[in-house]
């Protein structure tokens, strides 16, 4: 029972604080430029730094399990950062919170510092991909759920001894994948709703 509700406390204080993020960032030029393929490198730097911030507040943001682990949604500012802006934002906004990261130390400094700089870069190359344009709702809850679990793997590769690796990711993989999933989702709610505004 303790368990549930600090997930349900993680994805409260997750989905508020995306919302009010995305309400604030969507409204401003350089983010309106970026997604619609009209920025310079102002406009990207602009990104980076904000959604770097966010990325290291969702380290912040992180709640302490039970058996002492911490769940946080440090990657979801990457994702965004890449899913809106491509390769060169999500990797700016993926190195800043990685880097963070790594230097609070634990043993999984190194894995879940790459994990967030990868996030960011691979997010970026999704948008790429898809021509610069944001891709749908569904596929960027998808890419959510694939980038969390592409972190957990990343940890059991890279963190030893592979027993403690393996009881972290048991005890974090769900409600880390649950909450990013949300933010994502969230987050796109409000981009959309935003670039509808900008239309009318």
């Amino acid at each position: 029972m303790e368990q549930e509700a600090i997930w349900v406390f993680l994805l409260a204080g997750t989905v508020t604080f995306i919302s009010v993020f995305i309400q604030i960032v969507s409204r401003i030029r350089p983010f309106q430029r970026v997604v619609g393929n009209k920025a310079n490198w102002v406009d990207q730097v602009v990104l980076i730094i904000l959604f770097g911030g966010f990325s290291v507040m969702g380290t912040y943001m992180g709640v302490r399990l039970p058996s002492g682990a911490i769940t946080n949604v440090r990657d979801l500012g990457p994702i965004i950062a890449g899913l809106t802006g491509g390769p060169l934002v999500g990797l700016g906004a993926g190195l800043i919170g990685g880097v963070h990261r790594y230097f609070l130390g634990g043993f999984t400094q190194t894995a879940c510092g790459a994990a967030t700089v990868l996030i960011g870069l691979t997010s970026g190359l999704i948008r790429r991909f898809n021509r610069n344009r944001l891709i749908g709702f569904w596929h960027a809850v998808l890419c959510s759920v694939l980038m969390e679990c592409f972190h957990m793997v990343l940890v059991l590769i890279m963190v030893r001894p592979f027993a403690d690796a393996l009881d972290v990711v048991k005890m974090v993989s769900f409600p880390m994948i649950l909450a990013n999933m949300v933010g994502v989702a969230v987050s796109f709610i409000l981009i959309d709703h935003a670039e509808l505004r900008e239309i009318k």
